[in-house]
């Protein structure tokens, strides 16, 4: 896990409705923080949403 916070997030889908941005967005910016690697470790955390396919 590449932080503790990981384990407090939120679900993507509560995110994208508390932070008025979209999946895309929110898994953009966790990536340019260095919170992810990719879109699918934001999947992994965070749970799939309607974006993501893979």
């Amino acid at each position: 896990m590449r932080c503790a916070e990981w384990a407090q997030a939120r679900p993507l889908d509560e995110l994208t409705e508390s932070l008025s941005a979209s999946e895309l967005e929110i898994a953009r910016q966790l990536m340019r923080l260095g919170l992810a690697e990719n879109s699918r470790e934001v999947a992994d955390r965070l749970g799939p949403g309607s974006w993501w396919v893979g």
